[in-house]
């Protein structure tokens, strides 16, 4: 490990050094002042996310526990937060999490671009775009997103939040979709006669083209949705017979 924590930038790893060997030798210094050295490391240089990563696979009950404590945190210190702007340094924060979750949130890449474009724009309500969104390519990361917090007990209330929002970006994401088929169809509809008609057919396909990625992306959210809420009634039953 040693290796991984000289080849940070000096800032860091001098301190890194010195609090894990502390550490290591009397259990004196706090977990969590080591945890928050990596992640702020994280949040400044994206490109030590592979050397942080080996580091965190310190073999250690306190040490893993600080860590998942730390994502806790921000997580939840993202999605109460009535007006957000994620800036660069919360956003390599967020992309480092999925780093470090590349078996709960299948590719990294995938959960980085799902936490950026969802909090950041169902948080913002004016700032909701389909572009921004990806379409079918964040919804899916959204329902990847939604499976991992369930896997959780500690996560249940924060899943059933999760749900509601997931509701509210379904609304929206129907909303403006049929706002952009409109506009393709006024568009379409405004071309003279004597245009070329391979114009026109463009035009007739890519409305058409909307149309399908829209009912394929609502089809699935909708199934999911159901599914969510039947696990939950089912967990509420449960509970109450316990």
């Amino acid at each position: 490990m040693e290796s991984y924590i000289q080849n940070l930038p000096k800032e860091y790893a001098a301190e890194l050094q010195k609090k894990f060997e502390e550490y290591i030798i009397s259990k004196e210094t706090n977990t969590k002042e080591i945890v928050n050295l990596i992640f702020n490391c994280a949040s400044k240089y994206p490109n030590t996310f592979s050397e942080l990563e080996k580091i965190c696979r310190f073999q250690d009950q306190n040490f893993r526990l600080a860590i998942e404590n730390r994502v806790d945190e921000i997580r939840l210190d993202i999605v109460n937060s009535d007006v957000m702007e994620i800036n660069d340094e919360t956003w390599w924060v967020l992309k480092f999490i999925a780093y470090l979750n590349t078996e709960e949130f299948l590719a990294p890449e995938r959960a980085a671009c799902f936490i950026r474009g969802l909090f950041q724009s169902i948080a913002c309500d004016n700032q909701f775009s389909p572009n921004q969104f990806e379409n079918e390519y964040s919804i899916q990361c959204g329902i990847v997103f939604l499976d991992s917090l369930q896997k959780s007990e500690k996560n249940k209330e924060f899943s059933d939040y999760w749900l509601k929002r997931l509701r509210k970006l379904w609304r929206y994401f129907g909303e403006k979709t049929q706002e952009m088929i409109e506009n393709l169809m006024e568009r379409y509809n405004q071309i003279e006669i004597d245009v070329k008609m391979e114009l026109k057919a463009f035009y007739e396909e890519r409305i058409e083209q909307v149309k399908m990625e829209y009912e394929k992306n609502i089809e699935e959210l909708n199934r999911k949705i159901e599914q969510m809420t039947n696990d939950l009634e089912i967990k509420k039953v449960n509970s109450k017979g316990e």
